[in-house]
């Protein structure tokens, strides 16, 4: 049976604001899973709560044990690096947003202007990462449609 050392008062408060409030949804649920095992739940049960397999709530656990609450968080993953600066994806946007109806002639502008060239998938990204949406346009008026 794996328990977390007593918390101190200072450290429950910690891990409370972290379920709360932290943006990843992840370090909330290892922060609850703290607090669980500290409230006297069993490993099984904390599995059964999040839906997990014991191995991994025990893994949270012992990462807790380990490191703390920086054992919470995820730590970097590996990637391949943005092929556009912050100032080049502002200016994609720019162009985006002046013509949103054909990303064609944006990777053409885009690739004029950074040199680089982009897939319509990255600008896609781009575009959900920035919040943007479009729709399809209506090629005649719905009343007229067969």
């Amino acid at each position: 049976m794996l328990h977390i050392k007593k918390l101190l008062d200072q450290e429950k408060l910690t891990l409370e604001e972290l379920c709360k409030n932290h943006s990843s949804h992840a370090s909330r649920t290892r922060a609850h899973a703290v607090l669980l095992s500290d409230a006297g739940f069993k490993l099984k049960e904390i599995a059964a709560i999040f839906n997990v397999c014991r191995q991994t709530a025990s893994t949270w656990l012992h990462s807790w044990d380990e490191h703390g609450i920086c054992g919470l968080f995820d730590e970097p993953r590996s990637g391949r690096p943005c092929k556009l600066s912050a100032e080049n994806e502002r200016k994609a946007l720019e162009l985006i947003i002046e013509s949103p109806r054909s990303l064609k002639t944006v990777m053409a502008q885009l690739s004029e202007f950074t040199g680089i060239r982009l897939s319509c998938n990255s600008l896609k990204r781009l575009c959900k990462k920035a919040r943007l949406c479009w729709k399809r346009v209506r090629k005649s008026l719905k009343s007229k449609q067969d």
